[in-house]
């Protein structure tokens, strides 16, 4: 994975942990960092290639992921099921990061003591 895609993606990763933490609301392909780079319609490839969300689905547009249900659920005003979509792709999105990552994300947590929401607002993107 490249450096702007990672960075994209932890961008991304940081917007799904403040919907999860109920700080912020969705904005779809208006304010995801993923969207921002690879979207068609905001200047990325043909059916969003390259993304990881697409690369892992197969699919364009975050079919295939949580981000299907979840806006499934917004439509339906179902606040339940869209909690729980979120935090279904906030750690859809995690299992996308690279290895190495998922190394640093665990050394900070053993050495702070720190959870996951923290580590992604705190050390997300950080080289």
């Amino acid at each position: 994975m490249d450096a702007r895609t990672l960075e994209a993606l932890w961008g991304s990763i940081g917007k799904w942990q403040e919907i999860v933490d109920g700080t912020r609301s969705n904005g779809g392909t208006y304010d995801c960092p993923l969207c921002q780079l690879f979207h068609p319609n905001k200047g990325g490839k043909l059916l969003c290639a390259g993304c990881p969300v697409s690369g892992k689905t197969l699919q364009a547009y975050c079919n295939g992921s949580p981000y299907e249900e979840f806006a499934a659920a917004v439509d339906r005003d179902d606040e339940v099921t869209a909690k729980l979509c979120a935090i279904a792709e906030l750690e859809f999105l995690m299992s996308l990061l690279p290895e190495a990552e998922m190394t640093r994300i665990a050394a900070i947590a053993k050495a702070t003591g720190a959870g996951l929401s923290l580590i992604v607002k705190n050390a997300g993107g950080e080289g």
